[in-house]
């Protein structure tokens, strides 16, 4: 299989916490566009579709975390926040601790193959910069 095809597993769903995505965006923020991804293809699948960039998915944090038990609240605000900065992730509030969340998979597949430079991660950091000086 070459790298450019889209991985699959047993269920059919896209895989994207791929290496390279991992490599790029780091694992948290990869394993957080997985269970992300993992919601809207359940959410397509029972209309017979797959995901596109134009899904989207009313999910809770509380879910998520709930998804992740060892990613903290804090760990899954700043993977929430470098997937938004790095245009992979559109997130709108739904209110109710939810929020309406898609994936741009044009967006994820260029950053994955290396064709979009991404701003620096200090960009989305929780650490106010009065705090670094």
């Amino acid at each position: 299989m070459s790298k450019d095809k889209v991985l699959r597993d047993e269920g059919e769903r896209m895989i994207v916490a791929t290496h390279a995505m991992v490599k790029i965006m780091g694992l948290t923020p990869a394993v957080v566009l997985q269970q992300i991804h993992y919601h809207l293809w359940n959410q397509e699948r029972l209309n017979g579709t797959e995901p596109t960039s134009a899904s989207r998915v009313v999910v809770k944090r509380r879910q998520l975390l709930e998804d992740l038990p060892t990613v903290s609240e804090r760990t899954l605000k700043y993977a929430l926040a470098k997937l938004k900065l790095a245009g992979i992730l559109v997130v709108k509030p739904a209110g109710n601790d939810g929020n309406v969340y898609g994936i741009d998979y044009e967006r994820e597949r260029a950053v994955r193959r290396g064709l979009v430079r991404l701003a620096s991660s200090r960009a989305v950091s929780t650490v106010p910069s009065s705090c670094t000086h």
